[in-house]
């Protein structure tokens, strides 16, 4: 397997991810409804609380982000991830962030449950998601709205004792 790095986020990400977010491949799935600017990016990053996220690189640069939103209060954690260039994809960078974000959250934050949400026609990281135990919790029926239609998302978890069962490398 290539040589696979997750460094903090910092500034010197912002304007790469911020292309990334834009283009409409990754804003489609990723659920954005508007453009975004490095300085509106930067505001978000800055206001985020219990909020942990990191670059992808593999061996040549940074190809995406993945971060958890933390819920210490419910020992929970939310997971988003992209992998922006799209020359990085399909390539294994999606799984071994996901690894990563997984073991985070259980071993360093000690959650007991890791969520997301994932729209029902992104069929790849459905698959991902299941081929290391999330399940299906349910369908938010219209939930997302943008392009002047609604869209169901779907929630998918991971229980700490699930993945201690079927822990993956």
């Amino acid at each position: 397997m290539k040589k696979i790095r997750f460094l903090p986020y910092t500034k010197e990400h912002d304007e790469k991810t911020v292309q990334w977010l834009n283009d409409p491949s990754v804003a489609e799935g990723f659920g954005l409804t508007k453009q975004i600017t490095v300085a509106s990016h930067r505001k978000w990053i800055e206001k985020q609380t219990h909020y942990y996220i990191w670059a992808v690189y593999d061996e040549l640069d940074h190809r995406g982000n993945v971060a958890l939103t933390h819920n210490p209060h419910h020992y929970s954690a939310y997971f988003q991830m992209y992998i922006g260039d799209p020359e990085a994809r399909g390539k294994g960078l999606g799984y071994s962030a996901l690894l990563f974000a997984i073991k985070y959250a259980f071993e360093v934050l000690q959650v007991h449950r890791l969520w997301l949400h994932v729209f029902p026609d992104n069929e790849s990281a459905i698959h991902l998601y299941e081929k290391v135990g999330f399940q299906q919790e349910g369908i938010e029926r219209d939930a997302h709205y943008s392009n002047g239609k609604f869209r169901d998302q779907v929630i998918y978890s991971i229980l700490k004792q699930e993945w201690e069962k079927g822990e993956l490398e």
